[in-house]
């Protein structure tokens, strides 16, 4: 989970991931959907060896989940 509690836009945030590949947004809350202004909304996010670079929404949150690993819980 990512969260950005600033009125800033953070673009091309970076963090460390334990396996590179393809990871998908599973909360966006600058989602559209939710009230948002849709600023970061990709379908897919690819890391760059085992880095993962994101743009941060202002006063949001994401949820990212390496894809076709299996998520426990409610989400």
């Amino acid at each position: 989970a990512l969260f950005n509690f600033s009125p800033v836009i953070r673009e091309g945030y970076t963090l460390p991931v334990e396996a590179p590949g393809k990871y998908s947004i599973i909360l966006n809350s600058d989602s559209k959907e939710f009230g948002g202004f849709g600023v970061f909304s990709p379908e897919e996010i690819k890391t760059e060896g085992k880095k993962l670079s994101v743009t941060l929404p202002p006063m949001s949150a994401l949820y990212i989940k390496k894809k076709g690993r299996k998520c426990y819980g409610k989400i």
